[in-house]
């Protein structure tokens, strides 16, 4: 692990959670749309639509929930030094 993340306070790990929504999210969507399109268009393959949704949901799922725990985790800690 980073040694910021390590030593680093509750606040660390909200902001950790923050950011990797936002990378995850328009940056890790957007490449892998790209990614589609190149196959689809260039390679003049087929995705399987069903199997690319399930993999989407589950892929946007997941780092909505780990970005939220970490969110939380790092709220609770702010709120467990306060009192």
């Amino acid at each position: 692990m980073l040694p910021i993340i390590e030593k680093g306070g509750p606040g660390i790990w909200f902001l950790f959670g923050y950011l990797i929504y936002i990378i995850a999210g328009p940056l890790g969507f957007g490449t892998v749309s790209a990614l589609i399109k190149t196959i689809e268009i260039d390679e003049k393959a087929h995705i399987n639509e069903a199997l690319a949704k399930i993999g989407f949901y589950l892929s946007y799922f997941g780092v909505l929930f780990s970005s939220i725990m970490l969110a939380l985790a790092g709220a609770l800690g702010v709120i467990t030094c306060i009192f």
